[in-house]
């Protein structure tokens, strides 16, 4: 199984063009936002000057180099985590790669219209930063909250054990504590 890559970034950062020079692909490159809705995937080898000294010292019938899954990823927002842009679809591509690429933009060119009015660099990075941040946090409160409803249903089954049961006694003759 390939390891997969996710490029990802603004929109009109170059994620299309940096996906389309490593996988030698053809997908769309246009100058306006959210050329790219579903990801792009393209598969290419790495080159390991390794595998091919020990192909040269054992001679194995087939030679199966590593490949690595390039995902070209729609652009993010801000405010994605609220579902903007392409936000809960954008993030969901994200939880499927096994690691990211951040594609920053920093080039000026007129005829390709930036997401805000100003390029800055470390201002796109840190809107990536916590589109991302937020978006783990809202993960992490859904799990929790799965977690409280099987403790809440874990304890209401332990409260129907058999010293729960009227005029039961709890070990050394005592009644049972009520449930707090």
């Amino acid at each position: 199984m390939a390891l997969q890559l996710g490029l990802v970034g603004l929109p009109n950062a170059g994620k299309s063009t940096l996906f389309n020079a490593l996988t030698r692909a053809r997908a769309a490159v246009a100058p306006y936002p959210f050329t790219t809705i579903e990801p792009h995937v393209g598969v290419v080898t790495v080159p390991d000057r390794r595998l091919d000294a020990l192909a040269n010292l054992i001679h194995p019938e087939k030679i199966t180099p590593t490949t690595l899954e390039v995902v070209d990823i729609a652009g993010l927002v801000q405010d994605a985590h609220k579902g903007e842009g392409l936000g809960n679809q954008f993030l969901g591509h994200i939880r499927n790669v096994d690691a990211i690429a951040v594609v920053v933009r920093c080039f000026h060119n007129p005829d390709i219209p930036h997401v805000s009015t100003e390029l800055e660099p470390r201002t796109d990075i840190a809107t990536l930063e916590l589109e991302l941040a937020l978006a783990d946090l809202e993960t992490v409160e859904k799990h929790q909250e799965k977690v409280r409803t099987a403790s809440k249903a874990q304890k209401g089954i332990r409260g129907r054990t058999a010293a729960s049961r009227p005029g039961a006694r709890a070990p050394g003759g005592r009644p049972p504590c009520p449930d707090p």
